[in-house]
């Protein structure tokens, strides 16, 4: 990660952790793809809120539009 003006360059960051991302999972399958969120999810800093938030349903895919 470089420092910029003496300030963390978040951009450099995030790219980082996207390639990081997509090389852990280019080869999942879509159900071991939700695994891996779900586990880094339970894992993070955040799981505590997460646990006490209510969840929504969401399919794995989304649906056929019909309209033209």
């Amino acid at each position: 990660m470089e420092m910029i003006n003496n300030k963390i360059d978040t951009l450099a960051m995030k790219r980082q952790i996207q390639e990081q991302i997509a090389d852990a999972t280019c080869d999942m399958t879509s159900e071991a793809l939700l695994a891996y969120f779900h586990q880094r999810i339970a894992t993070s800093r955040f799981a505590t809120f997460i646990e006490t938030t209510p969840t929504v349903s969401l399919p794995l895919q989304r649906p056929v539009s019909l309209s033209r």
